[in-house]
């Protein structure tokens, strides 16, 4: 039985088990994510600017192809 008192370490586990459930389990995906980094930044672009440098690498980590880009929406959006 719970007692009255008990209630606050219980939400205190829920909370914890939340976190442990969003938390990776493996480092697999932050290590593509640094490889996919040193493939972009290069000696030759060290200048690079921070905003520049996370387009690149949302664009390469979303790996979409532009033959599944679908141009019509954005075209009559910008006409």
């Amino acid at each position: 039985m719970i007692r009255s008192d008990d209630t606050g370490h219980l939400k205190n586990i829920v909370l914890l088990a939340k976190i442990m459930l969003i938390i990776s389990p493996t480092t697999a995906e932050c290590v593509r994510r640094f490889s996919q980094l040193n493939l972009i930044k290069t000696d030759k672009r060290t200048s690079m600017e921070y905003d520049s440098l996370a387009f690149l690498l949302r664009i390469k980590i979303d790996d979409s192809s532009l033959k599944d880009y679908e141009a019509g929406p954005p075209i009559v959006h910008w006409r």
